[in-house]
């Protein structure tokens, strides 16, 4: 009706034959040339970065999940400016299959429901370029797929940056992420965007402040009290993410909340230059399994005599957790204080074994050391697996000896 109200426009102007042809002609066939020049993409992999400008060192102002068509307005080498829901930026032609199009009437355009992540989509601000890692030990390596070199390991419920994804074969996605000072790519299998609880926390502290982002320096944004409850839902350094009472995420550190499995306060292990471990690397890294195993079972029971998960006593918690790891060691403390070599307690590291003589004139308790002054043990006189310091009160005055069984 709009272009018969032109053409009538056209018609009583009474201008030259020649220009109304002209325009009779654009009218016509303007719609055509329109609906052929058209293109819509769809996105191809599971979380696509949309960026402000044409690279991968942009802001990220949103996120596409899979099969979102998107409106392709320009090219720009490698990269598409798209439009989607009235938002406009730009994002990396390997993740989107442009095609033609042709133009609907809007009448007949079906409404599409919002498949895009930005800043207000999270309670902590966050996009979904966080994810967490699922795996026990998750090899970073150094481009995608299985055959390229491992460049460092990082451990289960880090909280991870997610650069960029790529997909093999249409099917295996890949991640480009960046955990503390390492980068590298890691299988997507093994990384999670949920944020579902990971563990359970107790505050210690009277009141502990609960951070913006995992640094002493970030902004307050509230404050929990001694004896509240949190799940924990990852772990970066030396700090924890727990959800507060609004809804919003925050870091609390790791000195001040009393977790069940000690996730915190686990280093990346960083492997060598070559791709390959060295011996010392991979002993490392097994004295660090042995901590965090350990660690897993703070809170079991105390049982005299047990060496299992439903109970331990001192000498079966380290039986156990060592023997988890591959190395048998004798049952007792007394005779466990024989094995490895001897260390002083300035030389102890994570995973080292502490002796005690706590009255009976002879070692009779045994503990692990984990790292900051502090040893894991099962205590019979509190009836649970505990962590205690080395440093101060009791346990630093009965100490007879330490022992390294991993070297």
């Amino acid at each position: 009706m709009h272009k018969v109200y032109m053409l009538k426009k056209v018609i009583d102007a009474k201008i030259p034959l020649s220009v109304f042809a002209m325009a009779l002609l654009f009218l016509l066939f303007s719609p055509i040339i329109h609906a052929e020049a058209a293109k819509e993409g769809i996105v191809t992999t599971d979380c696509l970065n949309v960026r402000q400008t044409p690279s991968t060192s942009a802001t990220i102002i949103a996120q596409l999940l899979r099969d979102t068509k998107v409106e392709i307005i320009e090219a720009n080498g490698e990269w598409y400016k798209i439009s989607y829901n009235n938002m406009t930026g730009w994002v990396h032609g390997d993740y989107v299959n442009v095609k033609e199009v042709n133009a609907q009437p809007e009448s007949q355009t079906e409404a599409v429901s919002m498949n895009v992540l930005s800043a207000s989509d999270t309670a902590s601000g966050d996009l979904k370029d966080k994810g967490v890692v699922t795996a026990s030990v998750l090899n970073v390596r150094e481009n995608v797929g299985t055959s390229s070199k491992i460049v460092a390991q990082i451990k289960k419920g880090m909280e991870i940056n997610v650069l960029e994804s790529r997909s093999i074969a249409g099917s295996e996605t890949w991640y480009h992420i960046e955990a503390g000072n390492v980068k590298g790519w890691v299988c997507g299998d093994y990384i999670s965007f949920d944020f579902k609880p990971i563990d359970k926390g107790v505050i210690t502290g009277n009141v502990v402040n609960v951070r913006a982002s995992h640094d002493i320096k970030a902004k307050v944004i509230g404050q929990v009290k001694q004896g509240e409850k949190f799940d924990v839902y990852s772990w970066y350094g030396d700090w924890y993410k727990i959800k507060l009472e609004n809804g919003s995420f925050g870091w609390v550190n790791y000195e001040y909340i009393n977790t069940n499995y000690g996730l915190g306060k686990r280093p990346t292990v960083t492997l060598a230059s070559r791709g390959q471990s060295t011996e010392g690397d991979r002993n490392s890294d097994l004295r660090q399994q042995v901590v965090d195993l350990a660690k897993s079972f703070y809170g079991v029971k105390y049982v005299w005599g047990g060496t299992s998960p439903n109970g331990f006593d001192c000498s079966g918690l380290v039986y156990y957790v060592y023997k988890r790891i591959g190395i048998t060691l004798n049952r007792v403390a007394a005779d466990q204080a024989k094995q490895g070599i001897k260390v002083s307690k300035a030389e102890l590291k994570p995973g080292d074994l502490v002796f005690f003589n706590t009255g009976s004139g002879y070692i009779d308790h045994t503990g692990i050391y984990i790292g900051n002054g502090q040893f894991i043990h099962a205590s019979g006189g509190r009836g649970r697996v505990v962590i205690d310091s080395l440093n101060q009160g009791y346990y630093s005055r009965v100490l007879v000896t330490a022992r390294r069984i991993i070297r």
